[in-house]
């Protein structure tokens, strides 16, 4: 049964750093590519806007919208296994955003209507697994990715499969997603069979299938991002609270 938390204890940041870089294995190499783009739900009725993502060289900003529910930001407790069962705290993320810092590994929460931010160590708390894979998924190699997930994420859980489950990472070919090129990977994600698209431009997942979720990237825009957007706002400050949320299971996306 969920349980109301006040605060996120600071052992999270750990956690979560190891969970976030190892455990997703996600090859942060970080492009020249500059770009907008919404992260849209494709189960659900006329495929509502989860969040906003901007990308820079170095920093990603994650705009939490409404469809986004509960679990958009989380905070786990203990380094558990992506396939099984751990307690995590689920922050609800819609009226926040939070920027990624690749430079000096921290995080901003934004939260405009109070006009407060929460700046701390990177992923304490952080985006879920799908906004991160968003956020973040960029293999050095874009025709031959599996070699990079499978060498630094299959230990962690994020590829791992049965023994009759055969291989767990194959190039399946090309694909026309919006109108923009991507190469297609047949994987596991959390155990199960899911599909990642790379866009062969973008370097970076455009499009992800898994047993839970179907999601891709629409509206994108290419070209440099305001500055601002990476910035904390003149008139906001500090807060001095922990975040609060609702501890609970986590939930496999």
């Amino acid at each position: 049964m969920d349980a109301k938390i006040s605060a996120i204890p600071r052992l999270a940041a750990y956690l979560l750093y190891f969970y976030f870089i190892v455990g997703l294995s996600v090859g942060i190499a970080v492009g020249q590519t500059y770009f907008s783009a919404d992260i849209v739900d494709l189960r659900k009725p006329n495929n509502p806007v989860l969040a906003r993502l901007y990308v820079t060289k170095n920093k990603r900003r994650i705009e939490f919208q409404p469809p986004s529910g509960d679990r958009a930001l989380v905070a786990h407790f203990r380094p558990t296994p992506p396939e099984k069962d751990g307690p995590e705290a689920h922050i609800g993320g819609y009226g926040k955003a939070i920027i990624l810092n690749l430079s000096d590994w921290s995080s901003t929460i934004i939260e405009p209507e109070q006009k407060m931010y929460f700046q701390t160590s990177w992923g304490s708390p952080g985006p879920s697994v799908l906004y991160n894979m968003y956020a973040l998924l960029q293999p050095t190699n874009i025709e031959d990715a599996c070699a990079e997930w499978m060498r630094k994420s299959e230990s962690q859980g994020w590829m791992r499969r049965s023994e009759s489950q055969g291989g767990s990472c194959k190039k399946s070919g090309n694909e026309l997603i919006n109108g923009r090129i991507a190469a297609k990977y047949d994987t596991f994600c959390e155990g199960e069979i899911c599909n990642l698209w790379i866009d062969l431009k973008l370097g970076t997942l455009v499009k992800r299938e898994s047993k839970w979720t179907s999601t891709e990237l629409r509206n994108i825009h290419e070209g440099p991002q305001p500055s601002s957007l990476f910035e904390i706002p003149e008139d906001y400050v500090i807060s001095i609270a922990q975040l609060g949320g609702i501890i609970g299971r986590h939930e496999p996306e």
